[in-house]
């Protein structure tokens, strides 16, 4: 699984599921997108 198959992680999620902040903050929200992809993406590969 490549950091790109996790990027739509939160576009799965349903609006009412997401953290509050990320509603309010797309900018927070796309850099915690980032940061969860990549994290996934590096636990996945070990």
């Amino acid at each position: 699984m490549s950091e790109n198959d996790m990027t739509g992680a939160f576009e799965m999620m349903s609006y009412e599921d997401q953290p509050e902040i990320l509603k309010k903050d797309s900018q927070f929200r796309r850099r915690a997108q980032k940061a969860i992809a990549s994290t996934v993406a590096d636990a996945i590969s070990r």
